[in-house]
């Protein structure tokens, strides 16, 4: 794609929108013929603004049920690459946007995660695939650009009076709050609850959640019962539009939240707590409740046994329980004798 040249005169040929396009530039001069394709070829004036609105816009990203994280992550994108031309960004250019990402506060004033700069990147990757394949642009400069290294394994469990307090402090999310300690579910999965999804037995406190949206894409049953169940029945009275939870004051369920969960942790001097160690309570909870292994796992959605691993904390408790098992079962195989000379 470029220039080229036919008989005594240059002729221009490029992509749009999945289409070829070829025609004479005119001139046997073949400055002039670079100029005059630098100004016909359209992914030449496309620049990254127009790009992230146009991928905003496609209907791909918009099946997704992260489509409205890629709107929020899409706003750090066009902040650093802002008018930039999108055909000009290099795969160095990616490399510095990871260390700005890096070096920039976030609200709370810590700078961003590797892992959150790996969220952005990965959407970065997602919407030059796609303007590729569409004929937008010609190359995608995420190619080999390696994601940061991430050591984000978490082993923070909600203690009881952490959960007590926090509760008193968000009476407004107490429901949010229940469902990720007693029954570990995910926070997109809690605040995107429709009352159709709630189903009681026999008029009681006890009944089911009907999952049909999950991380890995398949179904799911979460029974509760007691307090969760009362305050789901408390809960379903407040209902709007189908929907257990909603948006006020035109900011987003998940964004109001996550807000009102980080400023309660910090006025209550709860350090290091993110909602997603509810998770991590809650199956570690069931574990040390005798619960078996895979009914955790199907409560929970994990599919493999590696990953609940990863969520089923094993504290000092479980260590010395373990050493009085094994102290109990030798007890019982070997009497004590006395020493002789």
């Amino acid at each position: 794609m470029g220039i080229y040249k036919r008989g005594s005169v240059y002729w221009m040929d490029y992509s749009w929108q999945g289409k070829q396009i070829r025609k004479p530039c005119r001139t046997t001069n073949r400055t002039e013929a670079q100029r005059l394709y630098e100004e016909s070829d359209p992914r030449n004036k496309l620049t990254f603004d127009d790009l992230i609105i146009w991928y905003l816009k496609h209907p791909i990203p918009k099946r997704r049920r992260s489509y409205h994280r890629f709107r929020e992550m899409s706003i750090k994108l066009t902040e650093y690459f802002e008018g930039r031309p999108a055909e000009d960004i290099k795969p160095v250019d990616v490399e510095r946007f990871q260390d700005w990402m890096l070096s920039t506060p976030t609200f709370k004033g810590t700078p961003y995660k590797p892992a959150t700069v790996n969220y952005h990147v990965t959407l970065l990757k997602r919407m030059f695939n796609l303007a590729v394949r569409d004929g937008l642009v010609d190359k995608n400069p995420c190619w080999k650009v390696n994601h940061l290294p991430v050591r984000n394994i978490r082993d923070r469990i909600v203690s009881p009076s952490e959960y007590e307090a926090l509760k008193k402090e968000l009476p407004q999310y107490t429901l949010v709050l229940a469902l990720g300690y007693y029954l570990g579910m995910r926070r997109g999965e809690i605040l995107t609850l429709k009352d159709s999804q709630i189903h009681f037995s026999n008029g009681s406190f006890d009944g089911y959640i009907h999952l049909t949206e999950t991380k890995n894409g398949d179904e799911r049953l979460v029974p509760f019962n007691g307090e969760v169940g009362q305050l789901l029945r408390e809960q379903l009275t407040k209902a709007k539009d189908g929907y257990l939870f909603y948006p006020k004051r035109g900011k987003s369920v998940e964004w109001g939240f996550r807000i009102a969960f980080d400023r309660a942790c910090k006025r209550l001097g709860i350090g290091g707590l993110c909602f997603h160690d509810f998770r991590h309570t809650a199956i570690t909870s069931m574990r040390k409740a005798g619960v078996d292994a895979s009914v955790i796992m199907a409560i929970s959605g994990h599919k493999t046994m590696a990953m609940f691993q990863r969520y089923n904390k094993v504290d000092i408790d479980d260590k010395f329980k373990a050493l009085n098992m094994l102290n109990q079962y030798l007890g019982a195989r070997y009497e004590p004798h006395a020493l002789t000379d």
